[in-house]
């Protein structure tokens, strides 16, 4: 059993078990939360997850952590990016 815990705001079993493999040499066990949040629509990347990180968190009320990942191709101006 690991010492520590954290939870994680993800309905993908993919980045669920990625998280957990990474963590777990850590001694950190992640619990999955599969909550639907309302993101923020921007091309603001840190703004984005910060407001993803806070809706959870408002909602959870405990220590969590969420991930959000984006394709930008530069020579398409940035595009699709998170928002574009």
């Amino acid at each position: 059993m690991a010492k520590y815990e954290i939870r994680f705001l993800s309905g993908n079993e993919h980045k669920i078990r990625e998280a957990n493999e990474i963590l777990s040499h850590l001694d950190i066990a992640v619990s999955p939360l599969k909550y639907s949040i309302e993101e923020l629509q921007s091309i603001d990347t840190p703004r984005l997850v910060k407001d993803k990180a806070l809706k959870a968190f408002k909602r959870v009320g405990e220590p969590l952590f969420v991930e959000h990942t984006g394709l930008y191709l530069q020579q398409l101006n940035g595009l699709p990016s998170s928002y574009r």
